[in-house]
């Protein structure tokens, strides 16, 4: 290796002249070290003003003649060419860095763990968690589904009057509604765990607006009891849509995500029941059922294009029976499962007491209303919805079974409230309000417990809650009317109470059982 020294000049050292370094050589401006290791190269585009080096090779391997030929020459060169060679990671203003991963490296890379949730390109979520804009649509989209299932309740006495019949024969339209979606939890939620949620939801939803459009042209109340079936079973939707939900969310925000879609089903319940009473006074009842199907057409268009089309590694390759016999299975093997479908069992049932015979107790004295302020309570859940928003933040950061014990007490608190103050409006009011309050945060609590397990499950298992958590509110529905005819809303108010300190003494004494399970999964 030689280098050619150039010829003194007199000249400030800032402004050299373009002849001042000359390579002999070779005129690219590129730097490079090569190693046996990484390959990181450097460019840069210097200017005429600047100087021109030939830039050697250096090896990490140099013999002992070549580094004294090396040091020999350092020495004869310029005090700035010195420290140029000397120091080779001078900023740049491109640097192109090239490495050759091993081949460990890159299978660790492809590689993924089983219960990873694969990252589509149409996804709307990023490595910080779900985008929250797609959270709150799948929110409006679990109101908008589920009130196909309460529209129907205050225009069953218009129902009634166009076909000519009983109140009790028009009744039973909105209890084929319930039987169809408690069939359709067994039968249709759990294929979310075998295809193409999207797909399924987008499908779902055309299917309930032909249901819905059935209903509104049905000629005999036959059809009207067939189409009610129909919009029961194909209504499940928001029970696609929260595990869904929950598996494109982080672990530390699922509690937050969940609360904000129960949010929109919980306040969805009620304003679709205001929203019906006035289609049906100002339009009737069949026009409530085509603006239904329309929203149904625009939702359908909108989850197309804004849900991720999840091609999910998650996704069971078991038949169809198999997945519905697994069910049992599960709720066997889940003590957490069995603890929360337990307690929702009682807890709703001891809601849906109160709710069937409001009006009943509005009826008498001292308040004597009518239908229509029976009507107006159910806007107290709005309360309950924002309520859901902050227990599923508190779920992220404590133990969701805490929340759960706080919403049983804050529920039995409800009922002694309306028991004691409840011959005043206000303090029927303000009951109300704490069981709502308490029955959803008990619900979003139970869901984030739910999600808590075993991911590739979370459709079935949320399946199993439901249906469990929906026969609650049959029991509820029994024992509510049974208790009125005993002992008035003495009766009701005590059953519910009786059903609430029932959960409280299983939340207790399931806790030794649950510590148990805590330890086993933490070896």
């Amino acid at each position: 290796m030689q280098f050619k020294s150039p010829k003194p000049h007199v000249q400030s050292r800032h402004k050299r002249p373009t002849s001042q370094f000359k390579s002999p050589g070779r005129k690219s401006a590129a730097t490079q070290f090569k190693s046996p290791g990484p390959r990181v190269q450097y460019r840069t585009k210097r200017s005429r003003s600047q100087f021109k080096l030939p830039v050697p090779i250096m090896r990490s391997s140099i013999s002992a003649p070549g580094a004294h030929a090396m040091s020999s020459a350092l020495m004869t060169m310029p005090a700035e060419l010195q420290t140029i060679i000397e120091q080779p990671t001078l900023p740049l203003p491109t640097i192109n860095v090239q490495t050759q991963a091993s081949p460990q490296s890159a299978q660790a890379l492809t590689q993924s763990s089983p219960t990873d949730l694969p990252v589509d390109e149409t996804t709307k979520s990023t490595s910080t968690g779900i985008d929250y804009r797609l959270v709150w649509i799948m929110a409006v989209a679990c109101g908008l589904s589920t009130g196909n299932l309460i529209y129907a309740q205050p225009l069953l006495a218009q129902m009634g009057r166009s076909f000519l019949v009983s109140a009790n024969a028009i009744g039973l339209t909105a209890t084929l509604a319930q039987l169809g979606y408690a069939l359709g939890l067994i039968f249709i939620v759990p294929l979310g765990e075998k295809y193409n949620q999207r797909r399924l939801i987008v499908l779902l939803l055309a299917a309930v607006t032909i249901a819905l459009v059935e209903m509104a042209v049905a000629p005999t109340v036959a059809l009207l009891a067939i189409g009610s079936c129909a919009v029961g079973l194909t209504s499940v939707i928001p029970e696609l849509i929260i595990p869904f939900a929950a598996s494109l969310a982080l672990p530390k925000e699922r509690g937050r995500v969940v609360g904000t879609v129960l949010c929109g089903l919980f306040v969805g319940t009620p304003l679709a029941a205001v929203l019906s009473g006035f289609v049906g006074q100002y339009l009737g009842w069949r026009a409530m059922y085509w603006i239904a199907a329309g929203i149904m057409i625009a939702l359908a268009i909108v989850l197309h294009f804004m849900l991720p089309n999840n091609h999910s590694a998650r996704k069971t390759t078991v038949s169809y029976p198999q997945l519905l016999g697994s069910l049992w299975k599960l709720l066997r093997s889940e003590p957490v499962l069995q603890e929360i479908s337990v307690l929702g069992v009682l807890v709703y049932g001891s809601f849906n007491a109160f709710w069937v015979t409001l009006s009943f107790i509005l009826a008498r004295a001292p308040y004597h209303y009518g239908s229509e302020v029976a009507g107006l309570f159910s806007l107290v859940g709005i309360a309950g919805a924002l309520i859901a928003l902050f227990v599923g933040k508190c779920a992220d950061h404590r133990d969701a079974r805490f929340a759960n014990g706080a919403a049983l007490v804050v529920t039995l608190l409800a009922f002694a409230v309306i028991w004691f103050a409840g011959q005043w409006l206000i303090g029927l009011i303000i009951g109300a309000i704490l069981l709502d309050v308490g029955v959803q945060s008990h619900q979003v609590a139970n869901e984030a417990r739910l999600y808590t397990l075993q991911s590739t499950a979370w459709t079935r298992l949320n399946t199993t809650y439901i249906f469990l958590y929906c026969i609650g509110g049959s029991l509820g529905s029994v024992l509510g009317p049974l208790s009125w005819r005993i002992a008035k809303q003495n009766g009701v108010y005590g059953a519910a109470s009786l059903m609430l300190i029932a959960a409280l003494g299983f939340y207790v004494i399931h806790y030794k059982r649950i510590r148990q399970w805590r330890k086993s999964q933490n070896r």
